[in-house]
């Protein structure tokens, strides 16, 4: 929706590497998977300790997926969209976007992983509210940053990609103050 008024190639472009970027996140959902379960598992135990370890060592394992996953979608994008069978300036849009959306790679995967640790919790309302102000910065964002209205840069697709970056900055700084919070029992 906010690329597709730049043609068809950034349309492409942002569209191959998404569907990208949706195969090695599946890691991430994994060990979001596994926090819920276990937090859950916990927490009915009435042991919040190790809820908050497991909570911890799912940001953790988070953070690392997501910069093994950052690096390896920054370094092969064009590879990757070549085997996809992306014309040239499709590919060339597209590894515009996927660099720019991999820098928040490995906060997106902490977001994750907070959300999930969050729900295994029982709190379901926290990671809803985060997820809709993570969508909301994200469009505001990528508008802004893709179109250049006023005193900002037009940056088109890479706009959009800076967006996604954002969102994730902004979801795990929420996801880590709700965790934070929680903790401190307040």
């Amino acid at each position: 929706l906010l690329v597709g008024h730049l043609g068809k190639d950034a349309l492409a472009g942002v569209g191959l590497g998404s569907i990208v970027f949706w195969i090695p996140q599946s890691g991430i959902f994994a060990v979001g998977i596994g926090a819920i379960a276990v937090v859950a598992r916990n927490v009915g135990a009435g042991q919040r300790e190790r809820a908050s370890v497991t909570a911890a060592m799912a940001l953790m394992m988070g953070l690392a997926w997501g910069v093994l996953l950052a690096l390896v979608m920054a370094l092969a994008a064009d590879p990757l969209l070549r085997v996809m069978g992306a014309e040239p300036a499709a590919r060339s849009e597209g590894v515009t976007w996927m660099r720019a959306a991999s820098i928040g790679f490995p906060l997106t995967a902490m977001l994750y992983a907070g959300t999930a640790s969050l729900t295994g919790a029982g709190d379901t309302r926290t990671p809803m509210i985060i997820m809709l102000l993570v969508n909301l910065v994200n469009a505001v964002v990528a508008y802004t940053l893709i179109n250049g209205p006023g005193p900002f840069p037009e940056l088109k697709v890479l706009g959009s990609g800076l967006g996604a970056t954002s969102a994730g900055i902004s979801g795990a700084a929420l996801v880590l103050l709700a965790l934070a919070v929680g903790q401190s029992g307040s």
